[in-house]
């Protein structure tokens, strides 16, 4: 390659003119340009801008995300004064006259509206993904000639490179109030040069450090085969070959579908063979959109991002007694793996399997050929030989324990039975893979006692587990519909109305679901155990 001297920096007056002129700061209708001077951020002399700012509102206000207000006003834009020879003279050679010129593009009405001139077209995607001009509102701003806008007025947010996403595919909290702090704590490049020569610039360096747990891992999908209409099962391993993390029956994984979608799954394999996580996936045309892509994009061959395996609903230790795995359609998955782990361990159980159709029950020939397929009874409703739950469930007997994971009526069903049936509380399980029907609950303001004696107010828009990340601890959040239970918390005093689907009575005297869970009384109080 042919080497190359740098040159210096090529000064026409710009930087200059901006710091007089403040004209894209003034105009941004989010806020999110600085109005101060060009401060360090990741080792760069720059004029930064609130990127969350300017992104929320690109995305989420109606009327459009083509702002570019920014470009739009700016002098030195094709559009303003400086095309003018005169005046791009006056602003490279006369540092002075940059005020003077900044006030004189808008006295013309550089940046105002111009329709001729817009380069989006005045369309709404409509709910059966059409597109039409019956546009219900389109972002318009006039120029404010008459706003004040100063520095000392604005609250900025940045995040440099310690506060910056990890590098995979999964969700990251992303804490605003670090990012006010980061802003306010960036330093001029005069006092940065100040730091290097003293050899204190770790106090003021923006450097990126990477937790070495890694909240997902890449796998490769090695099997994608349709087991009926709708029904996928996907058996996923180890690019290399080599072994996947250990699990045990129970345990789900969250998949990256897309940025947008994180989906979790439970693992229908045999928790001994470490070669393949096996999931089942069946296509909800009525869902949310994660299921039906996942069945177009994740071919054999792929490569895909997952969490380690995660168990909220494991197999009890029930020495003598019997486990009653009931899998209804798409939740027999769960029971497949503790069918695999309870014959390993040479305990007794059953495994009753409910479908519709047979034709719809993608899993009834594979349990055919499992070494335990004399445990296992296939229930087909159209056929007429659905389960009679209260016969199967009727006489517990001492050690028994109930696992049901399937459709909501149907886990209801299993569970009044179970009941009936004499199963103890603590020998009922569910796994729920939807949120069921909720009541309708009334939020109020409540708090959060720390053990260190701090009180965190939750206000009635706030959940337990978003101000407990605003304070700085580490907790999970996925499914925020109180469902997955990763961002369980210890419980030590106080009511607690518990929202969730995870839970036992008996985990919920000492245990609540941060994401949903609240205080019974308005302005009640809950000591966690954090």
């Amino acid at each position: 390659s042919m080497p190359l001297a740098h040159d210096r920096p090529i000064d026409f007056g710009l930087q200059t003119f901006c710091e007089s002129c403040n004209k894209c700061a003034r105009e941004c209708p989010s806020g999110a340009i600085t109005a101060g001077p060009k401060l360090m951020f990741n080792g760069y002399e720059i004029w930064k801008s609130d990127s969350q700012r300017c992104t929320n509102y690109r995305l989420t206000v109606p009327g459009g995300a083509m702002c570019g207000r920014c470009m739009k006003t700016c002098p030195w834009n094709l559009e303003g004064l400086m095309v003018e020879g005169p005046f791009r003279w006056m602003a490279m050679n006369v540092p002075q006259a940059a005020p003077w010129l900044a006030r004189m593009d808008d006295w013309v009405g550089h940046g105002r509206i111009n329709p001729v001139k817009k380069w989006w077209w005045d369309l709404e995607e409509q709910d059966d993904g059409s597109y039409s001009t019956d546009v219900v509102s389109v972002n318009q701003r006039e120029i404010q000639t008459d706003l004040d806008l100063k520095y000392e007025d604005q609250t900025l947010a940045v995040y440099p490179a310690p506060l910056a996403p990890h590098p995979y595919p999964s969700p990251f909290i992303m804490d605003r109030e670090k990012a006010i702090e980061a802003y306010q704590a960036m330093v001029t490049a005069e006092a940065y040069k100040l730091h290097l020569a003293e050899g204190t610039i770790d106090e003021v360096a923006h450097v990126y450090t990477l937790d070495p747990d890694a909240p997902v891992m890449q796998v490769l999908v090695s099997k994608a085969e349709e087991m009926a209409p709708g029904l996928v099962l996907y058996e996923l391993s180890d690019p290399a070959g080599g072994p996947l993390p250990e699990w045990a029956a129970g345990a789900h994984i969250d998949v990256v579908v897309s940025p947008e979608f994180l989906r979790q799954y439970s693992l229908a394999g045999d928790p001994a063979d470490r070669s393949k996580y096996v999931l089942g996936v069946l296509r909800e045309d009525e869902g949310r959109g994660g299921s039906k892509l996942m069945h177009r994009i994740f071919s054999e061959g792929r490569r895909v991002f997952i969490s380690k395996p995660i168990n909220h609903f494991p197999i009890m230790d029930n020495p003598g007694g019997k486990s009653w795995l009931m899998g209804g359609g798409i939740g027999v998955t769960p029971m497949i793996a503790m069918a695999h782990e309870l014959h390993a361990q040479g305990r007794d159980f059953a495994l009753h399997y409910s479908v519709s159709k047979r034709e719809t029950a993608g899993f009834w020939e594979l349990l055919a050929d499992v070494p335990w397929a004399v445990r296992v009874q296939v229930h087909v409703s159209a056929e007429g030989s659905r389960a009679d739950l209260g016969a199967l469930l009727g006489n517990h007997s001492v050690g028994d324990h109930v696992y049901c994971c399937g459709p909501d009526a149907y886990m209801q069903a299993v569970m009044d039975a179970a009941k009936a049936g004499g199963f103890p509380e603590d020998a009922r399980h569910l796994e729920y893979f939807a949120v069921p029907e909720m009541p309708e609950y009334e939020n109020h303001p409540f708090e959060l006692e720390l053990k260190d004696g701090r009180v965190l107010p939750v206000a009635e828009d706030q959940s337990a587990a978003a101000v407990l990340q605003d304070a700085g601890f580490k907790i999970d959040i996925k499914c925020s519909d109180g469902i997955c239970g990763v961002c369980k918390c210890g419980v030590l005093e106080g009511e607690v109305e518990h929202r969730d689907f995870v839970l036992s009575g008996k985990q919920r005297e000492t245990s609540f679901i941060s994401c949903q869970s609240r205080a019974v009384e308005p302005g009640g109080r809950i000591k966690i155990d954090l």
